[in-house]
């Protein structure tokens, strides 16, 4: 299990003296001191929304899941939808590492995830998926579309409920 090694050391009771939680909007707001009625958190360099309750700097994904059922995640936290900025806790789930990558469209290199290669030498389209820390040929193509078809097949059966949401009708 992919555990996350930031636990603040404060407790539910006093996080809820200080911030109030919006299930819905996923939005925090401020119920003490001179940002009462605020909005609470700013945006990182990442893109996420981070809170800093009580001298600890906290993803607001990670608290609102610590505010809802009253524990840290034991894992790391996946946006369904994509939007870091989204707490809402409907768009919230726990993943492991690859759970959390598959969810996403762009690749570590930055480029949009096709699923397939064109290999120079056959003059044909492979396509390729990775599961359990392999990656596997699905077949080789005539055309770039085949090859992507075959692509999000396998991806819709191996990932699941983490098989991106606007690749559904692709």
């Amino acid at each position: 299990m992919t555990t996350h090694p930031k636990v603040p050391p404060f407790s539910l009771v006093e996080v809820e003296e200080h911030l109030s939680y919006s299930t819905d909007t996923g939005e925090f707001t401020w119920l003490k001191g001179p940002r009462r009625g605020k909005l609470a958190g700013s945006i990182t360099l990442t893109g996420y929304s981070e809170i800093k309750v009580l001298g600890h700097k906290v993803l607001a994904h990670r608290l609102a899941w610590f505010i809802v059922y009253g524990e840290w995640p034991k894992r790391l936290i996946d946006h369904i939808d994509r939007n870091r900025r989204n707490n809402a806790i409907a768009n919230l789930r726990e993943a492991n590492h690859s759970q959390n990558y598959w969810n996403t469209t762009i690749a570590n290199n930055g480029e949009p995830i096709k699923g397939y290669t064109f290999l120079a030498k056959k003059g044909r389209y492979e396509a390729q998926i990775r599961a359990n820390g392999s990656k596997f040929s699905l077949g080789l193509f005539d055309t770039p579309e085949e090859a992507r078809s075959a692509y999000l097949a396998a991806k819709r059966k191996l990932h699941g409920e983490f098989f991106p949401m606007e690749w559904g009708n692709e």
